[in-house]
């Protein structure tokens, strides 16, 4: 992995709060946000790690069980510090919702029986990613006391090509709804996306496809008022040192040692 900033520096100065990683699938956008998360609580400090595609795929890369949609323990970082994960459910994230805004706790389990959770979030699709990205920036902006309860949040978002669609929730959702709390969350959730705490960080390999999804996606974000992070090469390797020619009798030599 190579990028214009050392890990490091990023992790001590970077003013950001929340990081969104995409990039194109098969790029290890999900490596890279769990190596991110692991730089940024080097030290001491807490970030948590979030995925919101339902793919797992942070358990996977840790060896661990499939993560409920709770905020739990994943791994220790350098100089005490720790990464937690989340894996959001939209489900569960719009129960939480209805208990918290409309104070529907069992209401809302019972509504799930009925399917009309599943209903709701089929019909009006923005819906759900305003239900994500909220979980999400409830996280970002938590206090425990006098300060914040996570010194970074890393988000494990989804690939380039909808990640302009992911983000611009307050689009999204003016379909949905011109006054209420749905356009109160997403129109606090769009302020925080598209201020300093927020950076969004595009993996990329140097590859032809890769590349030019990575270009259109930064302009995209570019357009749309978000802020773009880094762009980070993943997959690089240093080059091979150059030394004098191997002459054939070397080269059988060599093999017929090595077997």
């Amino acid at each position: 992995m190579a990028a214009s900033e050392q890990p490091a520096e990023s992790a001590g100065r970077w003013p950001a709060r929340l990081h969104v990683v995409t990039g194109k699938g098969g790029t290890g956008k999900t490596s890279v946000a769990a190596a991110l998360a692991l730089g940024l609580a080097a030290e001491g400090r807490r970030t948590l790690l979030v995925e919101v595609e339902g793919r797992q795929g942070i358990a996977q890369l840790f060896g661990t069980d499939p993560l409920p949609y709770e905020e739990r323990h994943l791994a220790d970082a350098p100089g005490g510090g720790e990464v937690r994960a989340l894996a959001v459910d939209a489900e569960e994230a719009l129960l939480e919702y209805l208990d918290m805004f409309y104070k529907l706790g069992a209401a809302g389990r019972a509504l799930r029986k009925l399917g009309a959770i599943d209903f709701a979030t089929t019909i009006a699709p923005g819906l759900r990613d305003v239900l994500l990205t909220g979980k999400v920036k409830e996280a970002t902006t938590r206090t425990s006391g006098s300060r914040r309860t996570y010194d970074a949040v890393v988000l494990d978002a989804p690939p380039t090509g909808r990640i302009g669609r992911f983000l611009n929730v307050t689009a999204e959702t003016a379909r949905l709804a011109k006054v209420g709390p749905i356009k109160t969350q997403s129109d606090s959730v769009s302020a925080l996306l598209r201020s300093p705490m927020t950076a969004v960080h595009v993996v990329t390999l140097l590859e032809e496809m890769p590349i030019q999804e990575t270009l259109d996606a930064v302009a995209e974000l570019t357009q749309l008022g978000f802020p773009v992070g880094r762009v980070i090469v993943n997959g690089v390797r240093p080059p091979v040192p150059a030394g004098r020619a191997v002459t054939a009798a070397e080269l059988k030599r060599g093999l017929a040692a090595a077997g």
